[in-house]
């Protein structure tokens, strides 16, 4: 459970506390305080029950002249709601809550920039609709209508009559509820404590926006574009406590869920879709969980730990990997043209029980490669140097002049990377064009990377995966080096591969050919979810009401996944002692529950997202309960901030290095526009002739 708002912070973590807006060429903005370091379980987000002050709007009958106090007294846009939210830290007991009422709202009644306000558990700042404040919440409070059955008065626990459990629930927002108030394009910056529940938010261009935001908390909304024209739907930069939780993503021509420098979170239970990269996290995201998701129709990448990024984007002590603490679980991946899954300059990544459906025709249905740093040609570039030279090692650049040639930029490495337990399905017709895999080979060290090179193997763990993905010819997508008398059989149980050999480690401990064409889904070829009406907007519903993709109890794919399964889970690698980031999770928690909240145990585990069909309900867990703050880590404290650099020029990006002292409240000022794109390039790929890579 999580209320990120208001925490005792130690100034040594106070990394968004205080920053000037020195980039952003006004002085003393403030933005608002993290959360103290902790490390986020996957649990719902808690509504907090302080008091609040509702604020109704209604596009069709309401008048901004009036209170907005009832549905009576509606105002009639958004923009005029938003106003009247006081500026600056709401007092404990101020906070609000806008309501909106079965209606539609253009850019004309929305306002341009949401900035400035900030609340807390003690004063929320809570958007809804009528409609879900009815369906999901009580009406005169944030309390969470609770799912448990009611005792009646006066009878005995033992007079209450079990209740059939539902059906598991697809991922996404709830349609009809959510759709009915749908506002345009949300810009937010500088904001923290707000709560974004059950509607819509619609725009032909990028979607929603939010910028220097703390304690963002996003549930059973729907958030969509047009693919044809925006850009990114949900674009999240220099942020901490963002929560996404049932949401429908989709509708982009570049990304649909792109966080930069995004620490402390979790994306659970959400449905992805119709985007090229459809979610990364990158620019040193730290600390998050991604569960439960349905992401599908991808252009170059489902999911991505990592990528590229402008060193002067990224915020300390977070400035040397692309992504920190990530653990990727009980996922659904599905038809993308590039890599279902791939890591690109990670430390301490998990990637567990995540199902892969017709991934992959381009090249490969896996990749694990390094990041990518440049400095960019910005206002802004100044701050590489700062970063290059500050207490925390920055990787990357110096300068746009110290850019690595031809655009390839510094090489991140990953380390302790942990692909374990996942199914890939391919069907004949959409196969993967070359290989299984792909691993990067070593990179240069430069930027401040320790060589000899960077790689994107250390701590790399493969196994206990299933592939459907061809015939026995495939590439694996990895060789042995040339030189070394590796084994190409795999190894018998137990034996250790000889130093510098993968192969056959890896022949051993995954299967890369499932048996027969295809695998046994216990509810059938409906599972795949070929014949849904709508590919994108019913895929999900399709598969669920399949019963998901879950191999068939006693089949032959099923005694196959079981001989390879890892259980439990392997351990991460100690936190690296050189490293001053805050450790992240000190422990891989076991995966109880498949991603429709079926038992694991019993004999039902298997690879995969799903659980063996026929799995019966897990124990559901204890209701979440407000807390004051989230637990604190026993992490070591990192060193003191330093001390400002001179403030570059105005520009759209973070400010300089951070000072340690927040402000009582924030001050206006100038939205900055979103930051500018920076990754590497993947192309389709030629056969490979000898080493199965692509490069």
């Amino acid at each position: 459970m999580h209320v990120l708002i208001g925490a005792t912070l130690n100034v040594a973590l106070l990394f968004m506390a205080g920053l000037t807006a020195g980039a952003l060429g006004q002085a003393q903005t403030r933005f608002p305080p993290a959360p103290a370091h902790f490390i986020p379980d996957g649990a719902p987000f808690t509504l907090p029950t302080a008091p609040l002050r509702d604020i109704y709007v209604d596009s069709a009958r309401g008048d901004d002249s009036r209170s907005g106090a009832t549905p009576a007294a509606a105002l009639r846009t958004v923009s005029e709601a938003w106003r009247r939210v006081p500026l600056g830290r709401l007092p404990a007991g101020g906070g609000v809550r806008i309501v909106l009422q079965p209606g539609a709202w253009g850019q004309d009644a929305v306002p341009e920039y949401w900035e400035g306000r900030w609340g807390s558990p003690d004063a929320p700042i809570i958007i809804t609709s009528q409609a879900y404040l009815h369906s999901h919440l009580q009406p005169n409070t944030t309390t969470t209508t609770s799912s448990q059955p009611q005792q009646q008065q006066g009878s005995s626990p033992q007079d209450v009559q079990p209740q059939p459990q539902p059906p598991p629930q697809p991922p996404g927002a709830p349609q009809q509820v959510a759709a009915s108030a749908t506002i345009a394009r949300v810009n937010m910056f500088n904001v923290s404590g707000v709560y974004l529940l059950g509607f819509t938010i619609a725009d032909p261009g990028d979607a929603f926006h939010c910028e220097r935001c703390v304690g963002l908390h996003l549930r059973h909304m729907r958030v969509l574009a047009d693919q044809s024209s925006a850009w990114e739907i949900v674009k999240l930069n220099q942020c901490a406590g963002v929560f996404v939780e049932g949401c429908s993503v989709a509708g982009a021509g570049d990304n649909a869920i792109d966080m930069v420098a995004v620490q402390y979170g979790h994306v659970t239970d959400c449905d992805v879709h119709s985007a090229n990269w459809c979610m990364y996290l990158k620019g040193g995201s730290a600390y998050f969980r991604i569960e439960r998701n349905f992401i599908h129709h991808c252009g170059e990448s489902g999911f991505a730990a990592g990528q590229g990024t402008g060193l002067q984007y990224m915020v300390e002590p977070w400035v040397q990997y692309e992504v920190y603490d990530l653990h990727v679980v009980n996922n659904v991946i599905s038809d993308v043209w590039g890599a279902g899954l791939g890591v690109y300059g990670g430390l301490h990544v998990l990637m567990a029980h995540n199902t892969l459906l017709r991934v992959g025709s381009r090249s490969h249905a896996v990749e694990f490669n390094t990041g990518s740093r440049v400095c960019d040609p910005d206002d802004a570039a100044p701050r590489c140097r700062a970063l290059r030279r500050g207490p925390y090692g920055a990787w990357g650049p110096v300068s746009v002049a110290d850019n690595p040639p031809n655009d390839r930029g510094v090489a991140i490495p990953s380390r302790d990377v942990i692909f374990v337990n996942n199914l890939i399905a391919n069907p004949g017709d959409n196969a993967t064009q070359w290989q299984h895999i792909q691993v990067m080979r070593p990179q240069p060290a430069e930027g401040g990377v320790p060589g000899p090179s960077a790689r994107a193997d250390e701590g790399l763990v493969i196994a206990g995966n299933i592939f459907w993905d061809g015939g026995n010819d495939k590439a694996l997508g990895v060789e042995d080096p040339e030189g070394l008398d590796c084994p190409q059989q795999p190894l018998a149980p137990g034996e250790a591969a000889p130093p510098g050999c993968r192969v056959a480690q890896l022949l051993r401990d995954n299967v890369w050919s499932g048996p027969g064409a295809a695998p046994e889904w216990a509810g059938g070829a409906a599972a795949e979810g070929r014949d849904s009406p709508a590919a994108a907007e019913q895929l999900a519903a399709a598969v669920w009401a399949a019963g998901g993709l879950a191999l068939r109890r006693g089949s032959a794919g099923a005694a196959a996944a079981a001989r390879v399964l890892v259980a439990p889970l392997p351990q991460l690698p100690p936190w690296p002692a050189e490293q001053l980031a805050p450790p992240g999770a000190a422990a891989v928690a076991p995966v109880v529950a498949d991603v429709t909240g079926r038992q694991r145990g019993g004999g039902y585990d298997a690879p995969g997202a799903f659980a063996l069909g026929g799995a019966p309900a897990a124990a559901p867990s204890p209701s979440p309960r407000p807390t004051a703050s989230p637990r604190a880590s026993p992490a070591p404290v990192p060193s003191p901030m330093p001390v400002p650099v001179p403030s570059p020029r105005a520009s759209p990006k973070p400010s300089p290095t951070p000072a340690p002292v927040p402000s009582p409240s924030p001050s206006p000022s100038p939205k900055p526009a979103p930051s500018p794109k920076r990754r590497t390039k993947h192309k389709k790929s030629p056969r490979p002739k000898k080493t199965n890579r692509r490069q």
